[in-house]
């Protein structure tokens, strides 16, 4: 059976194409939803109409309207017998690889045929080789291709080819004229529209005498906005868009929509700001709703960063303080580069502008100053010490060397870049203290300790233990149930294998921390009321320190702490359970602030509070069978 069915079929003339249907498709679903942008390709004609040596300003042409018709006119080469038999082929086109040419696909010029737009006859006037050649194109079927009919006339015309389309509704004309104006207004050529100059943004530019740059390939303009940072980019004069400058400098991908997507590419945060830029370099691969760039749209990047450098120059008189700011921030590694040389002729006027705007305090100080100014009274053997919030200015009461303490101007950008001053001030002085974050950083404390910038014994903080006797009754109760579960063999042995210790007891005792900055709610300490930290024990079992026996440790409550006198009152029978479970997940963050130098409380961290709770769940476990 299979053998008759291959016998009746017939192959031999290959590959089949529905003509009837692939037009009717093409032409529907080219510019779909905006059918009037097939115009807009009859314009993009009209200018790949000239030589590409002539210049974009120099080429002309006319655009005429009627109740039911519209007209375009160009001055160029016209159409040479292979361009005509091109523009009946569908996909045919001499444009392809010619990165001169705006078109490459061959059926721009069918687009205008869209059935939306009631098209129902196009006539082609053109010169061909000296002589006048009309073809029309009429609609008798809008799902089947156009009939067509040519002739050779014996008038001359001064132009080179004029296209007029008829519709058999006025909204053709309309929706048209829309598409015309969207892209008409990008390209710096003299067109006329019904006897009037159109006015393209590039003459709107220069009469307005907006902040202008150029290249052999690349041209634009800047201009103030009502709108947030954006750029109009276009290809060969083509408008491939406007966005956000944002989402033009990475493309689309993984945007913050903050200064760090500025700051990755060194575009100056110019708010407010619309840059028009037209590249005839970019390849461009269109497809209906996106278009993909290739490499020179890193290169068209760098270049803008110079051209919005030299425009943030001219502006920078007008920028609010929060933009000066963020534009120390963009442009920092410039600013260092500058204040460690002194050179204004190697860099940008803006950058000197930067470096010596006062907008910073110093502690104790009461006029403003400079990057410039820091940096020349900064000792560079001592850290720069700053205080984004003004808080904790003195920090270990003031036993740190420095010659002063920046204090930075609350702005917005420091909210949404995380660790704004200090990756700011590190790039412009390398060697930085955050006074705000520095208690949480161990292996920066032991570094200031070894360069003697601080003493170890200043950032302990004193703990003193409170007697027995100062004691309420109700205290006491709860400090013997604590006793009584650290007394456990499981709960030992848990403390033990977490510290890596040898235990000879565990006693909880209230403790009045003397602390300034911080609210410590308890904390491990030696028998003498001393917080340990990685000098008493190591936090891996190689570097265990050599002990002569089992120690004797207390374990710290802070007496005022609110939430330890929450547990101190708790009536519930199993407060000392869930009060043990509550202490041994705050000693991480307490035993941090007791020993700020200390590793030690990593280990506490990851190890002896789920410890200790599974211990805890295991002795009711067993309570509750016994």
């Amino acid at each position: 059976m299979n053998e008759n069915i291959i016998d009746q079929l017939s192959l031999e003339k290959g590959m089949q194409v529905d003509l009837n249907e692939g037009w009717h498709k093409i032409i529907s679903r080219q510019f779909g939803g905006n059918p009037g942008r097939g115009f807009a390709e009859l314009i993009q004609n009209l200018i790949d109409s000239y030589d590409s040596t002539v210049p974009m300003e120099e080429r002309k042409g006319d655009i005429h309207t009627g109740p039911s018709w519209i007209s375009i006119t160009d001055y160029g080469s016209g159409l040479g017998r292979n361009k005509l038999q091109l523009l009946t082929t569908l996909g045919g086109t001499d444009k392809a690889g010619d990165k001169n040419k705006i078109g490459a696909f061959g059926i721009g010029f069918f687009s205008i045929f869209n059935p939306k737009l009631s098209t129902k006859k196009v006539e082609v006037l053109t010169c061909c080789e000296g002589q006048t050649v009309k073809l029309v194109f009429t609609i008798t079927e809008t799902k089947t291709p156009p009939d067509i009919a040519y002739e050779l006339m014996a008038k001359k015309f001064k132009f080179s080819t004029q296209i007029k389309v008829h519709f058999e509704q006025a909204h053709g004309v309309t929706d048209c004229i829309s598409a015309m104006n969207r892209a008409l207004k990008f390209y710096p050529c003299n067109i006329n529209v019904n006897g009037v100059p159109f006015q393209s943004i590039w003459q709107s530019a220069d009469e307005r005498n907006h902040f202008s740059f150029s290249t052999e390939s690349i041209k634009g303009f800047v201009q103030p906005s009502t709108y947030d940072y954006r750029v109009s980019l276009m290809c060969k004069y083509e408008n491939l868009g406007t966005m956000s400058m944002n989402a033009f400098l990475t493309g689309g991908h993984g945007t913050k929509y903050t200064i760090d997507d500025l700051s990755s590419n060194k575009i100056p945060c110019l708010p407010e700001t619309h840059v028009y830029v037209n590249d005839n370099d970019l390849t461009v691969t269109i497809s209906r709703d996106s278009f993909y760039l290739d490499h020179n749209w890193r290169r068209l990047k760098t270049y803008l960063s110079k051209v919005l450098l030299d425009y943030l120059g001219d502006k920078i008189q007008d920028l609010s303080a929060d933009d000066i700011l963020a534009n120390m921030f963009i442009l920092r590694d410039d600013l260092f580069q500058y204040l460690k040389t002194k050179d204004r002729s190697a860099v940008a006027s803006a950058i000197v502008h930067l470096a010596h705007e006062k907008v910073f305090r110093i502690d104790e100080k009461e006029k403003l100053f400079s990057l410039a100014d820091i940096y020349r009274h900064h000792n560079p053997k001592l850290p720069l010490f700053f205080s984004p919030g003004g808080s904790n200015l003195r920090w270990l009461g003031g036993d740190f060397k420095h010659d002063f303490i920046v204090l930075p101007p609350q702005t917005l950008y420091s909210e949404e870049i995380d660790s704004f001053w200090d990756i700011l001030f590190k790039a412009l002085f390398k060697d930085v203290v955050n006074l705000e974050s520095i208690i949480h950083e161990a292996a920066r404390l032991q570094e200031l300790v070894d360069r003697k910038i601080i003493s170890r014994d200043a950032l302990k903080t004193e703990s003193k233990v409170i007697g027995s006797h100062k004691l309420s009754a109700v205290e006491t109760h709860f400090l013997n149930d604590i006793k009584e579960l650290l007394s456990l063999e499981t709960v030992k042995q848990v403390i033990e294998t977490s510290l890596q210790l040898k235990i000879k007891s565990v006693l909880p005792v209230f403790i009045k921390f003397e602390n300034n900055n911080t609210y410590i709610s308890s904390g491990l300490l030696d028998k003498d009321g001393v917080p340990i930290d990685d000098q008493f024990i190591s936090n891996l079992k190689e570097d265990q320190r050599h002990q002569a026996g089992p120690v004797h440790l207390l374990l710290g409550l802070s007496q005022d702490h609110p939430f330890v006198q929450k547990l101190i009152h708790s009536k519930n029978p199993h407060r000392a359970y869930f009060s043990l479970t509550y202490i041994a997940h705050e000693l991480a963050l307490s035993q941090k602030l007791l020993a700020p130098y200390s590793s030690f409380f990593h280990l506490v961290k990851n190890k002896l509070a789920n410890n200790v709770r599974r211990a805890l769940i295991e002795n009711i476990a067993q309570s509750s069978k016994n």
